[in-house]
């Protein structure tokens, strides 16, 4: 028969036995534990400092979309300022030169004809008011002409009545009419003194187109948007 083991250790020595075991699984415990810790606290400080990275790179790439969209308003607000000084400047310069204007009515002079004077007013065309006129067209800006009127001498009434017809044939020319002709004694001979007008739409585009020389010596104006060189007509 097998015998027992018998135990002949005292009861306080096996007591402390099993406390120091009891105190090794504790501190085993505990060190496992702190390297768990450890472990995690580690990897955080991975993360966060990858976190903080890429909020970093992120800020950068907002600052610069900042920059970039408050340079675009920028451009946009130049570029709506230009925009309205060039409407500005259609709206408010000449379409055609005066010294064109000038150079057509003296090219389709005849010969015997003699300018005593030439006058031009540029303004709005100042448009009657009546109970039909809506109230949105008196808040339409009036379209611009360009009132002329020629003073001077023929030899006949002929000959004015061919610089009326020329000029009622030039394009931008409109509501060519003789005002008046009379008799006058000029240099002890008698002259027909003569005074006609007429409008130019300042509101159309206008070409100047040169003439030869041989042709004549002055400009003209066209309204085909065609531009030729050479000496000058504005037709």
């Amino acid at each position: 028969m097998r015998q027992h083991s018998i135990d002949l250790l005292p009861e306080s020595v096996r007591l402390r036995a099993e406390v120091g075991m009891r105190a090794g699984r504790f501190i085993a415990g505990t060190v496992a534990a702190l390297g768990a810790l450890v472990i995690v606290a580690t990897h955080s400080l991975l993360t966060l400092t990858s976190a903080q990275d890429q909020l970093f790179d992120t800020s950068s790439q907002a600052e610069h979309v900042f920059i970039t969209e408050a340079k675009a308003a920028e451009l946009r607000r130049v570029m709506k300022q230009s925009q309205e000084y060039s409407d500005l400047y259609r709206r408010l310069s000449f379409p055609v030169d005066v010294s064109a204007v000038m150079a057509t009515v003296i090219n389709a002079m005849p010969d015997s004809v003699t300018l005593d004077q030439l006058d031009l007013d540029a303004g709005a065309k100042q448009m009657a008011l009546t109970s039909r006129t809506k109230h949105e067209d008196t808040k339409t800006a009036a379209p611009r002409v360009l009132i002329g009127e020629v003073s001077g001498f023929a030899a006949n009434d002929l000959q004015i009545a061919q610089l009326v017809s020329a000029l009622e044939q030039a394009a931008p020319f409109k509501d060519v009419s003789l005002d008046f002709s009379r008799t006058r004694r000029v240099n002890d001979r008698d002259a027909r003194e003569f005074r006609l007008s007429f409008r130019i739409d300042l509101d159309a585009p206008y070409a100047v187109t040169y003439l030869d020389p041989s042709q004549s010596s002055g400009g003209a104006v066209t309204a085909d948007g065609n531009e030729r060189r050479g000496a000058g007509d504005v037709q």
